[in-house]
């Protein structure tokens, strides 16, 4: 069974390996919650980004690399056509 170790430092872009990450949810206040249950550090709750058409959450990985979760608004993004 893995057992994570905390990291000692905040990773920075200049390490090696992944920094940063960033995965869509389709309900992210229902992943929020669920991720929360189970024992996951968040450093930002779930808010909503300019204008409202997204929503953020950032938490932590057991290696200490930043996950942030986005659910997107399509309908409020300004049309491109």
């Amino acid at each position: 069974m893995y057992h994570a170790t905390r990291q000692l430092k905040p990773l920075t872009n200049s390490d090696l390996g992944l920094v940063r990450i960033c995965l869509a949810s389709q309900d992210l206040q229902k992943d929020y919650v669920y991720l929360r249950e189970q024992g996951v550090e968040f450093i930002l709750e779930p808010q909503p980004c300019k204008d409202g058409m997204a929503e953020i959450a950032t938490c932590f990985d057991p290696d200490g690399t930043l996950i942030e979760l986005i659910q997107v608004y399509l309908e409020k993004w300004p049309s491109l056509g």
